[in-house]
């Protein structure tokens, strides 16, 4: 269970996590007991994970094992052709297949960089987004919060940490700390 935002505003593109981990059923929220992050930085994007918590250690090792310059994340095409690989990896080196009957056993990503928003649904359709977008168990509230907020002169770290918070406050599986990445998009 989490909450992952992203938002693209004026020259600067923030995703931002909460920092509630949930382990064997357990819920680790001290910062002090266990440090975690649910960002993944690869060149220039920031992506992060809402699922089955294994897809993140998948994700980590399929950038270790890829060259970057085979790494590119830029338009709809490009991130489906790494899900592809990512998935085609998961099958053949990660034991995913023992898992393909189980509903839960999948994913949905968010990827931001300087050209856009992605959204990448379990079943690997790619959707891209201009201003905004939400994935995780507390998406729907982070996304009315964006919906509306975004055209009030917030930045867009602001908008992204309120949209967390939002979420936070009113879904359960989402908690702790929030966690901001920015990116600058040259001008």
């Amino acid at each position: 269970m989490t909450i992952a935002v992203a938002v693209k505003k004026n020259y600067t593109i923030t995703l931002a996590t909460d920092s509630l981990f949930s382990l064997n059923g357990c819920s680790l929220v001290s910062a002090d007991n266990f440090k975690g992050s649910k960002i993944i930085k690869s060149n220039d994007a920031m992506i992060s994970i809402a699922g089955m918590d294994m897809f993140y250690d998948i994700t980590l090792k399929y950038l270790c094992e890829c060259p970057e310059e085979d790494v590119c994340l830029e338009t709809e095409e490009d991130i489906y052709g790494f899900f592809l690989g990512l998935y085609r990896f998961a099958f053949e080196h990660c034991f995913l297949d023992r898992f393909a009957d189980d509903d839960e056993a999948n994913a949905s990503f968010l990827i931001a960089n300087e050209h856009g928003i992605f959204y990448v649904a379990s079943d690997l359709s790619v959707s891209k987004f201009d201003q905004y977008w939400a994935i995780g168990s507390g998406a729907e509230y982070a996304l009315g919060s964006l919906a509306n907020n975004y055209g009030r002169g917030a930045t867009g770290q602001s908008l992204a940490q309120m949209a967390v918070q939002t979420a936070i406050s009113f879904d359960l599986h989402c908690g702790g700390e929030i966690i901001t990445e920015v990116l600058v998009k040259e001008k």
